[in-house]
């Protein structure tokens, strides 16, 4: 078994030579235990300065948006199938249906806002990065 790991180290390392990147090892910069990829990911971040930040923070609650929409088409399913169930009256449906205008629809539009916007940042930072 040990051969094979001391193979797939082998390939590791060619792969790394083939594409220019620092060798591994405890003088290598990389050997704090952040992967390169990820230090690069971080070092592009810094550099992108306050649009960066607000992108994560949008991204954060793009995301946290998206769980209320699945729970929101949770709760949806779960009253039309106690509708079917019960044959056409369900409590679920009644407690869901007033909340439509007020919650569910705004956070509907802000994640599909969001996802637009995010996306036309993602695309205004890229074309920044092609520039320099």
């Amino acid at each position: 078994m040990w051969g094979y790991i001391s193979e797939l180290k082998a390939d590791v390392e060619r792969m790394r030579a083939r594409q220019g990147l620092p060798r591994e090892g405890p003088g290598s910069p990389s050997s704090n235990g952040v992967p390169p990829r990820l230090q690069a990911s971080a070092a592009s971040e810094e550099q992108g300065g306050p649009m960066a930040g607000a992108k994560e923070a949008l991204d954060k609650l793009l995301i946290a948006d998206f769980f209320l929409v699945l729970f929101i088409l949770a709760w949806l399913a779960a009253g039309v199938a106690q509708s079917g169930l019960n044959g056409g009256s369900s409590p679920l449906l009644d407690a869901w249906y007033p909340l439509w205008p007020l919650l569910w629809q705004p956070a509907l539009g802000v994640l599909m806002a969001g996802a637009l916007v995010s996306g036309g940042i993602g695309w205004v930072a890229e074309q920044q990065a092609k520039r320099r």
